[in-house]
């Protein structure tokens, strides 16, 4: 398959730009009634606020009946061959002036290599405002000298930008790609915001490290009623659920979705704010993602690093050690889940 390919769409018949400004006039007031002016009224601080404004609406019937009609009507018409999705798909922001995501694959954060994913921008997205890829040979290549050298995430993203082409989009197109296609964004230099949500289908129940409760049928969602979710924010310390799908506990594997409840359910018993959830990189012998979480470009002000064991860190292994000891050094705290210790920069409580 190609490092991604271009569809278009009924953008009438799958109105999401209406469900999508509908949903921003109710929330705001009428203060914001168009996507593209987002940007006049919150800053890029504030982009948090946008994301979670938008995944309520993910819950809601209003998206839900065209995302499954889009899935129904046209993906089905695509691939012809049951498939499972996403249940609720990601949003991604980009403020002029920010960049969304470094160059990856989704291999890296657990997806099976046989899962395609779907990305429907909800404006004309040109040049820095887009997804970039590399053709299929140089993702091979890429692919292969990363596993080899084990470079950080800046050499990664450098390395990919020079070999990388912009994948432009009108509205009511639709990119699908697969897990092991690189691709990521670079500063949107232009002056006006991009909002876009993507997701993923799964074939034959290859699911990789997510559980399989990521994903839905068509079959099952017919079978069951819209369950709406409110989601309560508060103002408490900011925290950061760190995700590992290395093997523990005697070579077993803790899923995603147990690490992220236990997670969740932690930071709202010890007043918590979760900011994000992010997932080590599969494939590598050190902590890539770890590392860019507390000195890359992925650092915020939180200082409290939330997993399910003290295990997750691998601290036997001389690289997460000395790193581990470093973040330390700039009062950062490790949350224990499962454990009920801290490791702090005095000593493990």
């Amino acid at each position: 398959m190609d490092s991604f390919k271009i569809y278009d769409y009924d953008s009438i018949k799958f109105n999401f730009l209406k469900v999508f400004n509908d949903h921003l006039r109710k929330v705001s007031k009428n203060k914001v009634k168009f996507i593209e002016d987002i940007i006049k009224i919150y800053k890029f601080d504030e982009k948090s606020k946008i994301e979670t404004i938008f995944y309520d609406l993910f819950h809601k019937e209003s998206f839900l009946k065209v995302y499954h009609d889009f899935i129904e009507k046209k993906l089905n018409l695509v691939f012809n061959k049951n498939f499972e999705f996403q249940r609720i798909p990601s949003v991604r922001i980009a403020f002029p002036g920010d960049k969304s995501v470094n160059f990856h694959n989704d291999c890296w954060y657990g997806h099976d290599d046989k899962i395609i994913n779907i990305w429907i921008p909800l404006t004309n997205v040109k040049k820095t405002q887009c997804l970039a890829f590399l053709d299929t040979k140089e993702n091979e290549d890429a692919l292969k000298h990363f596993y080899r050298e084990e470079p950080n995430l800046d050499y990664i993203n450098e390395y990919c930008f020079k070999r990388s082409k912009f994948a432009e989009l009108d509205y009511s197109q639709f990119l699908i790609f697969p897990t092991k296609s690189l691709h990521g964004t670079v500063e949107n230099i232009s002056s006006e915001i991009r909002v876009s949500f993507d997701f993923r289908i799964c074939f034959d129940s290859q699911y990789g490290y997510k559980n399989k409760n990521f994903f839905v049928s068509l079959e099952k969602i017919k079978q069951n009623k819209f369950q709406k979710i409110k989601k309560k924010r508060s103002n408490k310390s900011l925290a950061i659920g760190y995700l590992n799908q290395k093997k523990i506990f005697d070579k077993m594997v803790i899923s995603q979705t147990i690490q992220q409840e236990s997670i969740k359910s932690y930071c709202k018993k010890n007043n918590l704010n979760l900011l994000k959830l992010e997932t080590e990189l599969v494939g590598f012998t050190k902590p890539i993602n770890l590392e860019n979480i507390l000195f890359g470009n992925k650092v915020t002000t939180a200082k409290d690093i939330v997993l399910f064991s003290e295990k997750n860190l691998d601290l036997d292994q001389k690289d997460n050690s000395l790193l581990v000891e470093n973040a330390l050094k700039k009062n950062y705290v490790f949350h224990f889940v499962n454990e009920g210790t801290l490791l702090t920069n005095q000593k493990c409580k």
